[in-house]
This record gives structure tokens, C-alpha cells and sequence, in this order.
């Protein structure tokens, strides 16, 4: 019904993620693209039990939200790793206090993306199984109000816009530290960075849209 591979999740950023704490970063990185795939794969085979003509393009188009929102996690969980270093693959010669510091608040992190990952997994593929599947299909009106209540995601390049509409952001998700020339244009903008939700972030409105496509549409032309 939609189209993914383990190309979403482009090489070098998922062997960056292992660099420094495996010794078979390569591999690692194969085997984080490829439960990707399978996963997505899970869940095509479980929700295609519920297409019908009728439903198809709403189904299809929830599940374009999913893989968006699972791929953007996912790269954010990916470029926390990054940051991470494991002694028995650097040595622990050379390591201060303040650096095993350091790196223990970015093992919290990424504890905590990853939870934020299999929340919005078990959230997503439940309220997907009570929309289409017809044991627990919602009314119209009832799918209607919950789609309603749902953040928005949408990839511009390799980043993904969210329009938040629980905390009233717009929010821009980089699958790597953007340049300094990049946050620099976001700063002029009116964005800022959140540690918390892992995002370049503004107050959500047609302001904030504009701004959010301008930087990213001039980030694609120069890659």
C-alpha cells in the first residue's frame, strides 16, 4: 500500500549511530535497516487484512502518517546514539569524570526516545486496528474527532515537520545536527532548539509553516 525500504534510513547515519560503541558498526547498521523493513512489513501484512475499495485511501494515507512518524523517531533515536561512546570500544584511557557524565545523560536520552518510539508505535498501530478493522472500526464521526486530535507529519528533504497541536509548536526534526549556517537561518526565524522534544521548534501557525519550508526547501537545493 506505500512504499518503504531500508533506504529511508541512509547508511552512514545508521553506522555513525554504532561507530563508538560497537565493534561491527557496519553490521549493526544492516541489522537496524532491515528491522525496519521488517517491521513495516509486520504491519502491512496485519492492516492489509483490513482493506476494502471503500477504505483504501484513508487507510493508505494513515499509514503514510505511521511510516513517518516511526521513520522520524526512529533517525532521532539513531542521531542520539551517535553521541554515545562505549570504553570498551574507545579505551577507557583518557576519560574524565565529566565526560562519563556527559555520557551518561546521553544514554538517559536515548532511553527515553526510544520509550517515546514504542509509545507511538503501540498508540498508532491500536488507534489503526480500531479505525479499519472491522471487530473495532470507529464511526465516521468518531475518526473524524480523533484524526482531528493528531499531529501532523510531514518530510520536507531528509527533516520532518510536526505541527503539534497538543503543545501548539511547529517542530523540525533532523535526522543529524544541521550545519551552522542552517541554524543560524532557524534562529533568524524565530525557532529555537528543544533538547525535550528533540526539535527545532516555533509557535504553530501559517508564520511558522512558511518559515519552516523556506529553510528547508534552501537546505535541500544546497545538498
Amino acid at each position: 500500500m506505500i512504499a518503504f525500504s531500508e533506504n529511508d534510513i541512509p547508511f552512514d547515519i545508521a553506522v555513525g549511530a554504532y561507530r563508538w560503541t560497537s565493534q561491527t558498526p557496519e553490521q549493526r547498521a544492516g541489522q537496524v535497516r532491515q528491522d525496519y523493513v521488517n517491521h513495516l512489513s509486520d504491519v502491512m501484512s496485519e492492516t492489509g487484512r483490513y482493506v476494502t475499495p471503500e477504505n483504501y485511501e484513508a487507510m493508505t494515507h494513515a499509514l503514510e502518517r505511521y511510516k513517518v512518524g516511526y521513520l522520524s523517531r526512529l533517525l532521532a533515536i539513531l542521531y542520539t546514539r551517535s553521541k554515545i561512546a562505549g570504553q570498551f570500544v574507545t579505551g577507557a584511557s583518557g576519560w574524565t569524570d565529566r565526560m562519563v557524565r556527559a555520557n551518561d545523560r546521553r544514554n538517559a536520552t536515548l532511553d527515553r526516545r526510544i520509550r517515546e518510539l514504542e509509545e507511538y508505535s503501540n498508540r498508532m498501530l491500536s488507534r489503526l486496528r480500531r479505525q479499519f478493522s472491522p471487530s473495532g472500526a470507529l464511526t465516521e464521526t468518531a475518526v473524524e474527532e480523533q484524526l482531528e486530535r493528531d499531529n501532523i507529519e510531514y518530510p520536507i528533504g531528509a527533516a520532518t515537520v510536526v505541527e503539534n497541536f497538543n503543545l501548539n509548536r511547529l517542530q523540525i526534526i533532523f535526522p543529524t545536527k544541521p550545519p551552522e549556517e542552517v541554524r543560524k537561518m532557524l534562529k533568524a526565524r524565530g525557532f529555537h532548539w528543544s533538547p525535550n522534544a528533540g526539535a527545532w521548534q516555533r509557535k504553530l501557525n501559517d508564520a511558522a509553516r512558511r518559515a519552516a519550508k523556506e529553510v528547508l526547501d534552501c537546505l535541500s537545493c544546497r545538498e
